[in-house]
């Protein structure tokens, strides 16, 4: 019993059980599948979105097992479960990195801060906002409807995270509740991102030829230079945000760049379709997973570089990727991402204050968190549908 939670069969199992849901939720709400459709010939992409995000939930669910028991979010003592949310993350930039680059090789009239930028704020702010608002109520039950700050200062947190964060690195606390334990400290990435919307119009320029090598051979250049720097006091946080961009272009949104260029022939593509091509990709990822602290390197990154490119081309791992869950999963991964958090936070602070995490049994704990994951996929699908969705319709595919 004690193996369950440490086992690959507490994810495994419950990734499964989040995708059956995802699939079910489908029934009701079959505009899940637009997005699908239109990556027609890139369906394992979405299995893998679902695949990474549901990730994400079960690498904080471990780490709460052990708050639960120490009172620290800390790393957890399995390296599975700590390397698999940065593994799940990197995944992400790969994905941004090649979709948004790939428009800027076959549609550069797309890639211009007239258009980029307002489409991505309606395509992601609304659901973030509804994010946020469940994160500001759920810190309020919280304190208790107590004031624990000046009221200057509370104002402030609730600006910064109405702003997405900026210009800090992290997320600010909330009237003295942990953002560490209110959303799992998720957000910094969705800075990523926007940095790098920002950097596409200033960078499409560089996607021919010699430009490109020019392009990451600067940024790592300018990465090294930030990081030899990176222990002066003075500098600022949004140095240190800076600084962070530089280095996750790096190791992560440059190779998914890579991958938009498709450099294959035909034989080698359909070689990177079999069976062999899946199970040489699974064992760099079983590396990957089984290294010591997680971490963002370019050493991390390349051991997943195989798992990525194999989708891309269109390697469905066994129809695993490609099938109606992981895809219907797939289709709510962001929902997924911004909301299980909060989730967690919300369940399982209630729950340890008549039922003590430091108590439980690792296999009920486990039983108990497959049951959040599915809460999670309803939750995520009502708020694709209902504030996703919409947002999309409006703006048509992008």
């Amino acid at each position: 019993m004690v193996n369950l939670l440490s086992s690959p069969l507490f994810a495994i199992i419950g990734i499964a059980l989040m995708a059956v849901m995802a699939w079910m939720m489908l029934k009701l709400f079959p505009l899940l599948e637009v997005e699908s459709r239109v990556h027609k010939n890139t369906l394992p992409l979405d299995g893998l979105r679902g695949l990474a995000a549901s990730s994400v939930l079960f690498h904080h669910a471990f780490i709460w097992f052990y708050w639960g028991k120490t009172g620290t979010w800390s790393e957890p003592p399995s390296h599975l479960y700590a390397q698999m949310g940065p593994a799940a993350v990197t995944l992400f930039f790969f994905v941004s990195g090649y979709l948004f680059w790939d428009k800027a090789i076959r549609r550069p009239d797309r890639i211009s801060y007239s258009l980029l930028l307002p489409n991505r704020m309606r395509r992601i702010l609304p659901a973030y906002w509804a994010a946020v608002f469940v994160i500001l109520i759920s810190a309020a039950v919280s304190s208790q409807f107590q004031i624990h700050e000046q009221m200057a200062v509370l104002i402030k947190e609730g600006g910064e995270w109405i702003l997405g964060g900026f210009p800090n690195l992290e997320s600010p606390d909330i009237n003295h509740v942990s953002n560490l334990l209110l959303t799992a400290g998720v957000f910094w990435t969705l800075r990523m991102e926007w940095m790098f919307y920002a950097s596409l119009p200033l960078l499409h320029w560089f996607r021919k030829g010699w430009r490109l090598v020019l392009l990451f051979v600067t940024t790592a250049i300018i990465s090294k230079l930030m990081s030899a720097s990176h222990s002066n006091a003075s500098h600022t946080q949004l140095w240190a945000l800076i600084h962070q961009y530089f280095h996750m272009f790096t190791v992560a949104f440059a190779i998914g760049m890579i991958a938009a260029y498709r450099p294959w022939k035909e034989r080698l593509r359909i070689w990177m379709i079999s069976p062999g091509a899946a199970l040489i990709a699974v064992a760099f990822l079983f590396v990957e997973l089984s290294l010591g602290a997680p971490a963002y390197t370019l050493q991390r990154s390349i051991l997943l570089a195989p798992l990525f490119f194999t989708v891309i081309a269109g390697n469905g791992f066994g129809g695993l990727l490609s099938s109606r869950p992981m895809r219907a999963l797939g289709q709510i991964s962001y929902s997924v991402y911004i909301f299980h958090g909060v989730v967690l936070f919300d369940v399982l602070s209630l729950w340890n204050r008549r039922y003590p995490i430091a108590t439980m049994r690792p296999a009920s704990y486990a039983i108990f968190i497959w049951m959040i994951g599915m809460a999670v996929v309803i939750i995520s699908t009502l708020s694709y549908w209902y504030i996703e969705r919409l947002s999309t319709q409006r703006i048509g595919s992008n």
